[in-house]
């Protein structure tokens, strides 16, 4: 059943925002299970989610978020500049795309108006060696190992190759390639308490004499934060949708994140 949503929603919205691909991916976050997984346009041998790589942009925020909060290089009280829409780093200049009308913002406004200066200043602030080691541990630039042959890796860059300025665009989803099965597993470590579980999308196999293998026992492959620092980063994104641009994203009677 939500095999079937999943393709006729994605179906629908492609036509409505006349997109030329998009896919949707649905985890359970405790146990890595992939419980839906549907690809825009609907091609055999081809499945979006799994092999096509992308610069997450925004999306890639909350991982920024989550090792600043987790490495204490700033914590919810911490503000940020916004250089009157105007950032330069290494001859480059970042803006964000509606200027902030406020000339200072917090970490939670940061990510409620989803600023590309304010992540780019904590990823910059941070570091390439921090960034990049909590970026590894979520599971970014090394494949997941769901069960899917021709799974892509997504490409991440050792940090010893970075510039100041990929070093900014990082935190905010540029200069990195991500699968849509990297991604969703990362998030889903966030709602796991800062654990990371192994993603699995077979749960068994069922052989034609009656005997059956399991292959979605949940295995924890790490923890990537501390539960303290996934409830700050929950609290974050749950003020995003309640008063951020993921307003749209609301459902009467549900906290949404």
């Amino acid at each position: 059943l939500g095999q079937y949503y999943a393709e006729s929603t994605i179906k629908e919205y492609a036509a409505k925002y006349k997109v030329n691909s998009a896919f949707v991916i649905v985890q359970d976050p405790q146990n890595g299970n992939i419980l839906a997984a549907a690809s825009y346009p609907s091609k055999d041998g081809l499945s979006l989610p799994f092999q096509f790589t992308y610069e997450p942009g925004s999306t890639f925020k909350t991982m920024s978020a989550a090792a600043a909060l987790d490495s204490g290089n700033v914590d919810m009280d911490s503000q940020f500049d916004m250089e009157n829409n105007k950032w330069k780093v290494s001859g480059i200049i970042i803006k964000d795309h509606v200027a902030s009308k406020k000339p200072i913002l917090s970490l939670s406004e940061v990510m409620e108006v989803s600023s590309n200066i304010g992540a780019g200043k904590i990823a910059y602030n941070m570091g390439a060696k921090t960034l990049y080691s909590y970026l590894k541990k979520f599971g970014f630039g090394i494949k997941t190992n769901v069960d899917f042959l021709g799974e892509s890796g997504g490409i991440l860059r050792e940090y010893t190759r970075w510039q100041p300025i990929d070093t900014a665009k990082a935190g905010y989803g540029y200069t990195v390639s991500v699968t849509g099965v990297q991604l969703v597993t990362a998030y889903s470590s966030l709602a796991n308490d800062g654990i990371l579980m192994q993603a699995h999308l077979i749960d068994k196999i069922k052989y034609a004499n009656g005997e059956e293998e399991s292959l979605a026992e949940p295995v924890k492959v790490r923890r990537v934060i501390t539960s303290a620092t996934a409830a700050k980063v929950k609290t974050l994104l749950e003020n995003v949708v309640s008063k951020g641009t993921g307003m749209p994203a609301r459902i009467k009677g549900y906290t949404v994140a």
